[in-house]
């Protein structure tokens, strides 16, 4: 349904929050415009338990302007769930990036799917039962089941299970996602990078600041090696406090190496951790959920900042190579 919207037809990543919105706005607006008095909807989930043989599983059917609820418990989700995620499209053969919510398929396969090659697969039956699952939390409204919420984030706090660092970050997504839509069920507000923020969001955003700052330096030198800050993700998740310390200790030779440059990132990273209660980081255990939300949300925007940075001094050479050549 929404196939055009995700990018599959495109080889760019969509990065631009309001031109994604107003592309989904004219996608649901088209929707509502095709529903009549006469309409008759009919949503069928079908599985091929034999060859040549089709079971029901999902049956819906809407009659006349029943549709628009339909239509609106789509939206709903896929805006309660939009992040910035990737998916392989096989038509393509390649991933595409994309601003929006995992497919119910997606969400299955990093929930219960393991690493083979270079994608991620699971038994056909678990991965079925978990899309059934979900699809009534699209269509119907439901609540998302917390053992799958749960499942995908324990996944995305143990990327040293997975030996392409894409894939995790796929599960990653699909965690931030659903925590994401986990949050708004509960009638929370999901304030990343806004004040105020849960003592977990802060630690991710803290951890993604490390992770960054070790990075450059690394990729300056031509190192290819996992940053500190990964190599003790998981440990930080289940004892912030006593990690960040061994963290913080191995961070200062790239701070030092880094000099002045790096002002704007540890200048971030001390506002984070003076907003942070100390008695509250030393007896805090096992991050949850909103963790991944601020260390996915703060990496994107260290990647989009260089990315404009990078993007003003192109633009100052060229211009500065233009005026020479007069």
């Amino acid at each position: 349904m929404f196939a055009a919207f995700y990018g599959e037809e495109e080889d760019k990543t969509v990065s631009i929050q309001e031109d994604v919105a107003e592309r989904f706005n004219r996608a649901i607006r088209g929707y509502h415009g095709n529903v009549r008095a006469d309409s008759h909807f009919v949503l069928l989930g079908v599985d091929a338990a034999t060859t040549g043989r089709l079971s029901v599983i999902f049956s819906r059917e809407y009659f006349g302007t029943d549709g628009n609820e339909l239509i609106e418990r789509i939206e709903q989700w896929h805006r309660d769930c939009a992040w910035n995620v990737s998916s392989y499209n096989k038509k393509l053969q390649k991933r595409v990036y994309f601003t929006g919510a995992p497919s119910p398929y997606e969400i299955a396969l990093c929930t219960y799917g393991r690493e083979q090659g270079n994608s991620i697969k699971g038994t056909d039956k678990v991965i079925a039962n978990a899309v059934e699952r979900i699809l009534p939390c699209i269509v119907d409204g439901k609540i998302v089941p917390v053992d799958i919420m749960r499942e995908v984030v324990h996944r995305a706090q143990h990327p040293q299970n997975y030996k392409s660092k894409t894939l995790w970050q796929q599960v990653l997504s699909v965690a931030c996602a659903l925590t994401r839509k986990h949050l708004i069920e509960k009638g929370e507000e999901c304030l990343v990078m806004k004040s105020p923020e849960s003592l977990d969001a802060k630690c991710g955003r803290m951890l993604a600041i490390a992770d960054s700052i070790e990075a450059w330096v690394l990729r300056e030198e031509k190192i290819d090696r996992t940053t500190t800050a990964m190599r003790y993700y998981t440990k930080f998740c289940e004892n912030p406090c006593d990690t960040w310390v061994i963290i913080q200790r191995n961070l200062k030779p790239y701070e030092m190496k880094l000099r002045g440059r790096a002002r704007n990132l540890q200048t971030l990273l001390g506002e984070i951790s003076a907003a942070i209660s100390e008695e509250e980081f030393q007896q805090k255990r096992n991050l949850d959920g909103t963790f991944c939300l601020g260390f996915d949300s703060q990496r994107y925007e260290i990647i989009e900042e260089a990315k404009r940075i990078k993007k003003e001094n192109d633009e100052k050479k060229m211009k500065k190579l233009e005026e020479e050549e007069k």
